[in-house]
């Protein structure tokens, strides 16, 4: 049996995240992605089962980078008026700075039966405050995971906006997204 090579399954992560953000998700498969790594597709299954644990492992990759910028943007163990909007910047700051990792998770997060990315641990942390939020009565009462749609594609959208020369100030689309998701009372 032949043995893993970290180098190698850099790589093979690498090729393929290259390929998601060329031409989208549901384009890839391991011919392409052992193509694009100069190896025989029957040796990338050394690394990976098949095409869908390549991809959970790109989106568990992206989801632990995510969460260790959070960590470092957003105030551990803060009030929830305090906790969502930073999270909204933090939100911001990854995507302004990784927005191909951001781009990725939006990718492989769009194919269909890609339900498992809501089982990820690492991104229940968000979800999970948003929903004690809610309970608390400071954002809507909707699904946290239309919250956090909400937040994440309007800043996606702003992102890519600024990368084609919008010129609209991040404080407008923070306002505009807390007056959104905020509880009218």
């Amino acid at each position: 049996m032949k043995t893993k090579d970290s180098e190698k399954y850099a790589k093979i992560l690498a090729a393929a995240k290259a390929l998601i953000l060329r031409d989208g998700a549901a384009t890839i498969s391991t011919t392409k992605v052992a193509k694009a790594v100069g190896m025989a597709q029957s040796n990338l299954y050394i690394y990976f089962k098949n095409k869908d644990d390549l991809l959970r492992q790109l989106y568990v990759n992206a989801q632990t980078e995510v969460q260790q910028d959070f960590a470092k943007h957003v105030t551990p163990n803060a009030d929830l008026t305090t906790a969502v909007p930073e999270y909204i910047d933090a939100m911001y700051a990854f995507a302004s700075t990784h927005f191909d990792t951001f781009e990725l998770l939006h990718q492989i997060k769009a194919l269909p039966n890609a339900e498992w990315t809501h089982t990820i641990t690492d991104a229940q942390n968000p979800a999970q405050m948003i929903q004690a939020a809610i309970d608390a009565s400071i954002l809507r009462p909707v699904s946290p995971a239309i919250i956090m749609a909400i937040i994440y594609n309007a800043i996606r959208q702003y992102v890519l906006g600024v990368q084609h020369g919008d010129q609209t100030d991040f404080d407008e689309v923070r306002e505009l997204l807390l007056n959104g998701i905020m509880r009218r009372d």
